[in-house]
Formats: structure tokens, C-alpha cells, sequence
């Protein structure tokens, strides 16, 4: 329950503490409250990273078959990113968009999980929902870079990392891919409607679970880019993102971790493996 209705808690959350851009503000409007929701978001949010991190390199398996890819390419490419404009300007532009794309392929798999949970063939609608996801959780996002300007964009790059005249060609450019995104998005889901009527009337089971997921992450995104600054919008997203992945590692995983940082004796020993 905690999983599926994360995104509209964080709706709440965010939209009680810090006030809603009105239609004719900014994204870029500073906010002068939430601190605190600030901060307890960055905590979730590195918290979710850390365990992420915990997972991978304290499983002795894992660490052994990917030693180079945990141990060499960090420093690789902090290193890229230290001594290459180019390379930090593609990495700013990777990150902006990986950040939501990620998460809706953690919608992605909690959907699927939910979906085979009712009896279904685990590949049938594989691809479609990925791109159902992709479609709900991060194209509205894209959508809004379409709607600021060239002065929004420059705003945005306080510290000049980008030349001017790539911010400009981005403006440009964005007016004009909003209506070709919107059309396929639309075009894609009615397709989607219609392959999965065709997958029930094969004895697939729609699972209400999933139903309700991805209603409340796009519910969630929805809101976020029409009532939310940028600010807002990072803070919300991380914080359902965040508390959903803490939630399925804590249901499924936390023994494992327990082990792994040897706390299985302790009473306490799962909020201690958090906590560290």
C-alpha cells in the first residue's frame, strides 16, 4: 500500500509545505520555506542511493563479477568530469533527465511485480509497460523544459557551464518538439489500451495494484510540473522515489543486509543496518 500510494503522500506532503507556482510564475521562483523538507528529502534520497550502493558492492558475488565497472569507472569518470567542459555539459543534461527516467523504470518493475503476483505471463506487455512508464512518469517532465524560456534555461546555469548559444538553440528547439511528444504519448497509450483489451480477452488478469501505481505516479507528475517550482518538483519526486525503494528493500532485503554488515544478533539489527 505504502509503494502505491508514495507518490500521492508526497503530493501532500510538498503541496502542505511549500506554496504552488501560480500559472503565470516561474518554475525557477525561489522557495523561501520547506528547509526541513529539504533536508529530510536529501536524507531519504541518499539514504535510497546508499542502499543501492550497500546492495551491490557488499554482495561478495556481485562485487566479484563487476570489480572493474565498481571500482574503476568512478574514478574514471570523476575524473572525465573534473577535466572536460564536454564532458560535464553532456553529463548535466544526462543527469536532468536520467534522474526521472530511472524512476519510472522503478514504476516499471514494481508494476510488473504486481502483475505477475496475479498469475500473468511475466513477458506478455514486458516492452509496453516500460514505455508506459517512460510515458507517465518522465515525459511530463520533458514536456515542461518545452514550456520555459531561453531566460528560464540561462537562470538555470548560475554558474555559466554552458554556452550561451546551446542554451539559446535548446529553447528554440523545445517549442517545437511539444506537440510531436504529446501526439506519440497519446497515440502510444490508446495502443497500449488496445493491446492490453486484447491480452484480458486471452485470460490475462489486470491487477489493481498496478492500475492504481501508475494513476498515482502520473497523478503525481501531473501535479508536480503544473503546480510545482523546480524546487519542488525535485524534492517531491525523490521523496515517493526514495520512499519506495527503501520500502521493497526493507520488505525484501533486510536480513540479507543484516548479514552482510554482520547485525543479525542485534534486536535492532535492521534499523541499524538502515541507520548506517
Amino acid at each position: 500500500l505504502l509503494i502505491v500510494c508514495a507518490p500521492l503522500l508526497a503530493c501532500v506532503v510538498v503541496g502542505t509545505q511549500l506554496p504552488n507556482r501560480l500559472a503565470a510564475q516561474t518554475w525557477l521562483i525561489p522557495n523561501v520555506d520547506g528547509h526541513w523538507l529539504a533536508f529530510w528529502g536529501l536524507v531519504l534520497t541518499f539514504l535510497h542511493v546508499n542502499i543501492g550502493f550497500a546492495r551491490s558492492h557488499f554482495n561478495a558475488n556481485v562485487f566479484k563479477r563487476h570489480r572493474i565497472r565498481f571500482l574503476l569507472v568512478p574514478v574514471l569518470g570523476a575524473l572525465a568530469l573534473s577535466l572536460s567542459r564536454p564532458v560535464f555539459i553532456f553529463a548535466g543534461f544526462f543527469a536532468l533527465f536520467w534522474d526521472e527516467l530511472h524512476s519510472a523504470f522503478q514504476t516499471f518493475g514494481f508494476g510488473r511485480l504486481y502483475g505477475a503476483r496475479m498469475g500473468n505471463d511475466p513477458q506478455v506487455g514486458r516492452t509496453l509497460d516500460r514505455w508506459f512508464c517512460v510515458i507517465i512518469e518522465w515525459i511530463p517532465h520533458v514536456l515542461l523544459i518545452t514550456f520555459m524560456t531561453e531566460g528560464e534555461l540561462l537562470r538555470m546555469d548560475v554558474d555559466n557551464h554552458y554556452p550561451q548559444y546551446l542554451v539559446g538553440v535548446s529553447a528554440a528547439v523545445a517549442k517545437y518538439i511539444r506537440i510531436p511528444i504529446v501526439a506519440g504519448s497519446l497515440g502510444f497509450v490508446a495502443f497500449y489500451l488496445y493491446r492490453y483489451v486484447g491480452y484480458v480477452r486471452d485470460g490475462y488478469r489486470i491487477s489493481p495494484a498496478k492500475v492504481a501505481l501508475y494513476l498515482s505516479t502520473f497523478l503525481a507528475a501531473l501535479y508536480a510540473v503544473s503546480c510545482q517550482t523546480l524546487v519542488g518538483i525535485a524534492i517531491l519526486t525523490n521523496l515517493y522515489h526514495a520512499v519506495q525503494y527503501i520500502a521493497i528493500v526493507w520488505i525484501t532485503e533486510r536480513k540479507n543486509l543484516q548479514n552482510r554488515l554482520s547485525l543479525q544478533s542485534l534486536k535492532w539489527g535492521a534499523l541499524v543496518t538502515f541507520g548506517v
